[in-house]
């Protein structure tokens, strides 16, 4: 990074610490989310992941006691030499969810760096959305430093990704595009049928997907908002969370065939070289994969779903500037400055409502905004209550900092239209 882009990152995170609006330590003894105690204040939280409410079911939360009591908080070995048979139980029932051989990893960053340098070589290429989720850059960025091309495409640009396809295929030898299932940030979709198309068409082309945050409230058996999209593709190469939908923690590595998942055991840095994963998690990841294996998904997959509609009928009746329209449990409510941020988001908290705030770096200056999550956990009237909140509070502090609704669609590209 230059000089000018540190200070710049520098100011911006000064300033949210002393707005006491990141950093902040949650003193929940006796709530569960959505509700959380910060300095004594009770707020409802839209910054939550937990989108099916699992890591509050009584079920996993008794699983990992009895784990924790059988088995002790850590197993400290490397799972190449030695692991609890949980391990292996759990990643049974996890491949019958994916119908595919999967490896269960601590994290699904750790899962990064040890497929990437085992599926690509000197002669690939790596093909980066825009948007992708900060830890495969990471990932990438290391392949970089090992010699292997590494571009970044406008987000969600097939045509793009089609002129660097073409450009790249006379002499690289696979050309592997990077995705997120459901992009983080402003909870899109990956453009997957067009993605098809190029797959079809290119041989040379290989997927590389993260669905964290797609994961267990779409698709069958809950295995992901990417697979309720698509059939599993020979050239596709899937990651995923279990500490978000899911309910437990660690990350799944879901592999074309058992030869691939071999190799990742027995040759994956990061899975020879860190420690396993705790077993009162392990007991957890069981439970709910129980869960996943059952017709109770669809009832908990449903109730998100009606939560998700309910939040755009009302986003949209207050004419509140959406970045977009999703049937993802992720919002992004638009407001260009990141002064406008600073001062929403504190308005917000006062009124007993925290949004995430995303800011630049992780957008461009002006695409700061507010990101709210909802879980099966929140209820009509914790949703529209912050919306409403939100539609009184937008135009005051944008009037305040002399910018409007007009100037935010303009930063973001949106069609016109006035805030109710």
């Amino acid at each position: 990074m230059t000089n000018n882009t540190d200070h710049a990152i520098d100011r911006v995170v000064k300033k949210a610490t002393m707005s006491g609006l990141i950093n902040l330590s949650l003193s929940n003894a006796h709530v569960e989310d959505p509700k959380m105690v910060i300095d004594g204040k009770s707020l409802t939280s839209f910054a939550f992941c937990n989108y099916l409410g699992l890591n509050h079911d009584v079920r996993l939360k008794q699983a990992a006691i009895e784990q924790l009591l059988r088995n002790g908080t850590f197993c400290s070995s490397s799972r190449t030499f030695l692991h609890l048979d949980l391990l292996e139980k759990a990643e049974q029932k996890v491949s019958a969810i994916f119908e595919q051989p999967v490896v269960i990893v601590p994290k699904t960053t750790l899962g990064h760096f040890a497929v990437m340098p085992l599926l690509m070589g000197p002669d690939d290429a790596i093909l980066l959305d825009q948007q992708v989720h900060a830890t495969i850059r990471m990932a990438a960025e290391s392949m970089r430093a090992q010699g292997i091309e590494t571009i970044t495409i406008r987000h969600s640009r097939l045509d793009q990704l089609e002129d660097k396809i073409n450009e790249l295929s006379k002499r690289k030898k696979h050309i592997w595009y990077m995705i997120d299932g459901v992009f983080s940030m402003f909870g899109d979709d990956a453009p997957l049928e067009g993605l098809m198309k190029l797959l079809d068409r290119y041989e040379q082309l290989h997927l590389y997907a993260d669905d964290a945050h797609g994961m267990s409230w779409a698709g069958k058996n809950g295995r992901g908002r990417l697979l309720s999209r698509m059939n599993y593709h020979p050239r596709l190469f899937l990651l995923t969370s279990l500490n978000k939908g899911f309910g437990a923690d660690g990350g799944v590595l879901v592999c074309p065939d058992e030869a691939i998942r071999q190799r990742i055991i027995y040759g994956g840095n990061t899975v020879i070289f860190t420690g396993p994963i705790a077993p009162p998690a392990l007991g957890s990841i069981l439970a709910a994969a129980d869960i996943h294996l059952s017709d109770e998904i669809y009832q908990l997959q449903a109730g998100l779903q009606a939560r998700i509609r309910f939040f755009n009928e009302v986003a949209n009746g207050l004419k509140l500037p959406l970045i977009a329209e999703n049937d993802t449990p992720i919002f992004y409510i638009g407001v260009g400055k990141p002064e406008v941020g600073f001062d929403l988001c504190k308005a917000m908290m006062s009124k007993g409502h925290y949004l995430g705030l995303a800011l630049y770096p992780a957008v461009s200056m002006n695409n700061t905004g507010l990101r709210a999550t909802i879980t099966l956990r929140h209820s009509e009237s914790d949703i529209e209550a912050m919306l409403q909140t939100l539609a009184r509070l937008l135009p005051r502090i944008l009037t305040k900092h002399r910018t409007s609704i007009e100037r935010i669609h303009r930063y973001f590209k949106l069609p016109k239209q006035e805030i109710a």
